[in-house]
């Protein structure tokens, strides 16, 4: 079967809608996978709400036809990464564009940014701040659902881990896991299949940790891709022949 991927570092829900629109609406795919991933979608959330461009996309028919515009856009990112390149910022990046090396380390420094932009702007996650965004999160999965079925497609809700869930130090009351009751709670009063991850690969496991690189922050190891994978893969197969 085609599948085809349109995640992007740093996206959180707003963004996903957004794309939901623009990339996926064209080509009416009967199954679509919403990832939910809880460290940071809530946290992504609080920012991307205060963005009159993503915020349009809660209007049903707004839409900037960006799956039409490609060279369009290949030249603003280029004009953009060149620009970037030139400026102090970037100035320590040597090599040609078409580098590896030199474009490496220009997504390298990109995601450092972002990091930096988050954590500036965001602080430390604040309980009261994500319960405050709810209304919103919900909205958001409540649009994304009435577009895909408009075309006759599916949406699912996979609920994605963190790497602290699995730590024994971690505080029973950390603010990353308070919110799972609400947001599947959520989900479900939508009546959206969810495929839980925590539930399906990691929380039965005897060593969750050894799924993430060093056992650290971070992802997922190749392993605990090919795992979240398959119970991805069944998860909708099962709720496919219900």
């Amino acid at each position: 079967e085609n599948v085809i991927t349109l995640g992007m570092a740093g996206n959180g829900p707003l963004s996903e809608l957004a794309t939901l629109k623009e990339y996926a609406e064209p080509k009416k795919p009967k199954t679509v996978l919403w990832l939910y991933y809880e460290s940071n979608d809530l946290d992504d959330l609080i920012a991307e709400k205060s963005v009159p461009l993503l915020t349009s996309y809660l209007q049903p028919e707004f839409s900037q036809n960006l799956i039409h515009r490609q060279t369009e856009i290949d030249e603003r990112i280029g004009k953009y990464v060149a620009e970037r390149i030139e400026s102090s910022e970037a100035s320590s990046i040597t090599g040609e564009l078409e580098s590896p090396e030199a474009i490496g380390r220009l997504w390298k420094t990109r995601l450092l940014r972002l990091y930096n932009l988050r954590s500036r702007l965001l602080g430390p996650p604040d309980p009261k701040k994500h319960e405050a965004v709810m209304p919103l999160f919900t909205e958001i999965l409540k649009k994304a659902r009435g577009r895909v079925v408009a075309w006759g497609g599916k949406l699912y809700f996979v609920y994605i881990p963190s790497w602290s869930r699995y730590r024994d130090d971690v505080l029973v009351h950390n603010p990353f896991h308070i919110k799972r009751d609400k947001v599947m709670g959520a989900v479900k009063d939508l009546n959206l299949p969810v495929i839980d991850i925590h539930q399906e690969v990691f929380a039965n496991h005897p060593d969750p940790l050894s799924f993430f690189p060093f056992r650290g922050h971070a992802h997922y190891t190749p392993e605990g891709y090919s795992e979240i994978a398959k119970a991805i893969v069944s998860g909708v197969k099962d709720k496919q022949q219900r």
